[in-house]
């Protein structure tokens, strides 16, 4: 892709590197030692030049919990699901 459009080049580079971190990190995630997976987690902030940082992934997955959280006590509070899961 970096060929194909060399002057916008960085910003494929950047864009790249913060994408994969992130993928990185949700197989890591998946990890059931704690140890290991954070030390996945250190190592992928290394390998993707600190593009994206665990905490930063932590505070998006845990944001993106509570709002879909919030969402479903919504739809419940109008009706239109009976179950909170």
């Amino acid at each position: 892709m970096c060929d194909m459009a060399p002057i916008r080049r960085n910003e494929i580079w950047a864009a790249g590197l913060e994408h994969f971190a992130k993928h990185n990190y949700d197989l890591a995630a998946m990890i059931g030692n704690p140890v290991e997976r954070y030390r996945m987690f250190l190592s992928i902030y290394k390998t993707f030049d600190k593009a994206h940082s665990p905490m930063r992934f932590f505070y998006e997955r845990a944001r993106g919990a509570f709002f879909k959280r919030l969402g479903r006590v919504k739809r419940s509070l109008q009706g239109k699901t009976r179950v909170i899961r």
